[in-house]
């Protein structure tokens, strides 16, 4: 286990570059990402900003089958071309990682809507399973606002229901 973004990790090596080992770290409720020996220099940080935008992040690019490959600059090249059980890699430097985050609320909510469709791919189907992360949100405290500016709009029906866990 290691830590990185405030969150608990399980850490695997996944496969090799001319530098050294690429680590797989997973967590089951943010999603997946892998690192280069180099790409990350602090195993924490305590810029709140960065850990809670970058959760988000990480928890979308997994949905979307393209999860992070966290790399120096010069790393991105071969980082593209390696064998993952996802897919394929997203190559990114760490310091590049918030330009990911949405910028604009219509951006927001078109990125949600997509996160939606890839988790739950059927038309009509039942959202059954929603996080914080789904919203690009801090803590949940946003999450109600989206899915109501969602439903306003005609994009969603429904309510949502908080349950334990």
């Amino acid at each position: 286990m290691a830590t990185f973004f405030s969150e608990e990790w399980e850490e695997t090596q996944e496969a090799g570059t001319p530098r050294g080992p690429l680590t797989r770290l997973s967590n089951e409720k943010v999603g997946v990402f892998y690192r280069t020996p180099d790409a990350i220099d602090r195993r924490e940080t305590n810029e709140s900003e960065f850990v809670w935008k970058a959760l988000p992040l990480i928890h979308e690019a997994t949905i979307a089958g393209r999860p992070y490959g966290f790399c120096r600059n010069d790393e991105k090249g071969m980082m593209g071309a390696l064998p993952i059980r996802e897919g394929k890699i997203t190559p990114i430097a760490i310091t590049e990682l918030l330009n990911d985050f949405p910028k604009r609320i219509s951006e927001r909510l078109d990125r949600i809507l997509l996160n939606f469709y890839r988790a739950f791919p059927q038309y009509g189907a039942a959202i059954d399973k929603l996080s914080h992360l789904d919203f690009f949100s801090y803590d949940g405290s946003e999450s109600p606002f989206f899915f109501d500016l969602m439903k306003k709009r005609g994009y969603l029906n429904g309510n949502i229901a908080k349950t334990l866990g």
